[in-house]
């Protein structure tokens, strides 16, 4: 019966990691650099708030885009982090950070477009593109320059059918926060070379020794190419909530809600 399954889903492997927790399983006093699990449990007073919600009928289907409490919730939280007021528009609620890396390239990418992925990555990055008919082109990092993808390997990359640059900072899994003025060099580039740009922060609040972290779509002319990805996941130790959201430009955002809702 396995020949029933999809080409595209009999060609991903099964999860390194996953395979690594059977492994794992078999000893005692093994330390995990593995998933990205906060080592303490959500909040009570989330689980509180939750629960009352719930308890008083919050339990049926919301909009589409998400429900508007929460949407209301992640705009104002926005405002506070960045500064910058966000239309409702702007923004939609997904299944987890994942939700919202699928449900953008489901929406921007067609069978033949290239997505650059700086290496070490995500692993889900990769399946996701191709489920859609896309490529993914792994851009190679080096030790020596902290895992930060430069400029020039990255015009390197870039051939005709390359749409979309996708930016995971800080890193998963190397912790790497791209600089300052290596952003600089990017968005000129991206500009340039007119492409899309899905930047995956789930770990933006996760800065250890005093290391800030900015966004490229901070930079001049990035705002009306840029997808960002956040989740509560690691922000809010609610990994098994699986709730995330993302925001960009609205003539994008309007697109990507079509795909959450179908």
């Amino acid at each position: 019966m396995k020949s029933k399954i999809s080409t595209a889903v009999s060609q991903i492997p099964l999860s390194g990691i996953r395979e690594m927790w059977k492994r794992a399983a078999q000893y005692e006093n093994v330390i995990s650099l593995g998933i990205g699990e906060p080592d303490f449990n959500t909040p009570k007073e989330i689980c509180q708030q939750a629960l009352q919600d719930a308890l008083q009928g919050a339990t049926h289907y919301t909009q589409s885009q998400g429900d508007p409490e929460l949407l209301k919730a992640i705009q104002m939280y926005l405002y506070g982090r960045l500064g910058e007021d966000f239309s409702i528009p702007q923004i939609v609620v997904t299944t987890g950070g994942v939700g919202g890396l699928t449900s953008f390239f489901r929406t921007v990418l067609n069978p033949g477009d290239e997505v650059i992925i700086p290496e070490p990555y995500f692993p889900p990055y990769r399946h996701h593109i191709e489920w859609v008919g896309a490529k993914a082109v792994l851009l190679q990092t080096r030790f020596e320059n902290g895992f930060v993808p430069t400029p020039e390997a990255l015009e390197a990359a870039i051939t005709q059918h390359s749409k979309v640059l996708l930016l995971n900072s800080p890193n998963n899994p190397t912790g790497a926060i791209i600089p300052a003025e290596t952003l600089d060099s990017i968005a000129h580039i991206v500009l340039e070379r007119d492409l899309l740009v899905l930047s995956d922060e789930v770990y933006e609040r996760l800065l250890f020794d005093g290391r800030t972290h900015e966004s490229i779509r901070t930079r001049p002319g990035m705002k009306e190419r840029t997808v960002v990805v956040h989740s509560f996941s690691k922000s809010f130790a609610m990994t098994g909530w699986r709730i995330g959201y993302a925001f960009g430009p609205e003539w994008l955002i309007e697109s990507m809600i079509k795909v959450v809702s179908s």
